[in-house]
């Protein structure tokens, strides 16, 4: 019987560790648009450039993360979450790094006493990432599934050879 309880326990640690971040009760690549519409009040902003799905803002009242200023939720063409992106105040950093810290596996971080702030978390197929830069008065805090990530890389790079074709070709 103990051994039974040792792995069902082991299976569920085992689970919880693969499945996607949850922000604001909504799973990464699970959690649909129809969800989010039912759960927040939206305003549209268009169409996302990588998912080329649809992205909303929701009032930062409406969520409940104290000193929170702007809020996007991106959905794919299949109408699943694929990325929640935040802004809220920069003093804000060491307690989100506290908490996500005792959620998720931390991939990279970077806390100098002077300078920007960064800390890269995954969990399951997404990544989350809070950047805090030197200057200024804000971070962002974005959950982003790799599929997502992948793409928005994919156009860096298209972007950045482009912009090298046209400078070669100018001279």
């Amino acid at each position: 019987m103990k051994k039974i309880m040792i792995i069902a326990f082991g299976f569920l640690v085992s689970c919880s560790a693969l499945a996607n971040p949850a922000p604001f009760g909504l799973e990464l690549d699970k959690a649909t648009e129809k969800k989010f519409k039912d759960k927040f009040t939206e305003s549209s902003l268009g169409v996302n450039l990588y998912s080329h799905g649809n992205m909303y803002s929701v009032p930062a009242h409406e969520l409940g993360l104290s000193g929170l200023k702007s809020s996007t939720f991106i959905f794919d063409t299949h109408h699943k979450l694929v990325g929640v992106l935040l802004t809220l105040p920069k003093t804000r950093f060491d307690s989100l790094m506290s908490s996500l810290s005792s959620k998720y596996r931390i991939k990279e971080k970077q806390i100098p006493f002077v300078g920007t702030k960064k800390a890269v978390f995954t969990n399951g197929n997404a990544e989350i990432t809070m950047l805090a830069p030197h200057l200024s008065f804000e971070m962002s805090l974005n959950y982003i599934t790799k599929k997502l990530l992948n793409a928005f890389e994919d156009q860096q790079r298209k972007n950045r050879e482009a912009a090298k074709q046209k400078e070669s070709s100018a001279l």
